[in-house]
C-alpha cells in the first residue's frame, strides 16, 4: 500500500479472499460434517519433508492418542536405482499399511477444507493452512522456511500472526510444533480484529464490483 501510494496510486489493504468466507458459511457450502470426538492433527505440507517428519508424526499420534493426516502435493520417494533401494521402498510401503499416520495425496475442496474445520492442530508451511486455522479456530503452528525462495514469502505469514494471533503459532521445525501442541501452549485468534478486516474488506469488494 505504501509503495503504491508513494508512486501517485491508491491501493487498500483488504483479507486474503479465504477470509471473506466465515466458518458457518464454508460449513454450510460445503456441507462439512461436525469433528469427530477424538482429537485430529492435520497437516499440510508445501516444501517439508514428509518422509523425514513421519517418525515424529507417528510417535505424536501414538502417545496423543490421536488421528493425524497429512496432505502432500508428491510423495517425495526418489525412484529406487538398486536391488537395495527397492527393497527399502516396498518396506516402506509394507510400514506406512501399520501407521497411524494417513497420508491424502488428494483431496477436493469438500475434503481438504472439512479437514481444517474439524482439526485439533494444524501443522503447515502453507500460508493458506493459516488461513483456514484461523477461519475455524484451530491450534495451529506454521514452520518457519528453510529456503531462501519461501523466505521471501514468509513476510505475509509474519504480519498475519502480528495483528491476528496471541501467542505460539510459529516453529522452527516439526519436533518444536509438536512439543508446543504437546505442551497446551496457547494459540488464540483476536476475533474482534478479523471480524473487522473482514467486513471491511467485504465492503471494499462489493465497491470495486460496482464501479
Amino acid at each position: 500500500v505504501g509503495l503504491v501510494a508513494s508512486a501517485g496510486g491508491r491501493a487498500t489493504h483488504v483479507v486474503d479472499p479465504t477470509q471473506l468466507v466465515d466458518a458457518a458459511s464454508w460449513r454450510k457450502a460445503l456441507a462439512l460434517r461436525g469433528a469427530d470426538a477424538r482429537p485430529r492433527l492435520v497437516c499440510y505440507f508445501l516444501s517439508e519433508n514428509v518422509l523425514a517428519a513421519l517418525p515424529a508424526l507417528e510417535t505424536f499420534a501414538r502417545e496423543r492418542r490421536c488421528a493425524v493426516e497429512v496432505f502432500v502435493d508428491r510423495l517425495q520417494l526418489p525412484m529406487p536405482k538398486s536391488p537395495s533401494a527397492i527393497g527399502k521402498r516396498l518396506g516402506w510401503w509394507a510400514r506406512r499399511m501399520t501407521s497411524p499416520v494417513r497420508l491424502r495425496l488428494a483431496a477436493g475442496p469438500r475434503e481438504f477444507v472439512g479437514a481444517f474445520s474439524s482439526a485439533t492442530w494444524v501443522l503447515s508451511d502453507s500460508f493458506h493452512a493459516l488461513m483456514f486455522a484461523s477461519i475455524f479456530g484451530v491450534d495451529v503452528r506454521i514452520l518457519r522456511p528453510k529456503d531462501a525462495f519461501r523466505q521471501m514469502m514468509f513476510g505475509r505469514i509474519e504480519e498475519f500472526v502480528k495483528c491476528a494471533v496471541k501467542g505460539t503459532a510459529l516453529s522452527a521445525n516439526v519436533q518444536e510444533a509438536l512439543a508446543s501442541f504437546a505442551q497446551g501452549e496457547p494459540c488464540v485468534y483476536d476475533e474482534a480484529f478479523l471480524r473487522e478486516r473482514r467486513e471491511a474488506s467485504r465492503t471494499w469488494l462489493a465497491e470495486a464490483l460496482s464501479d
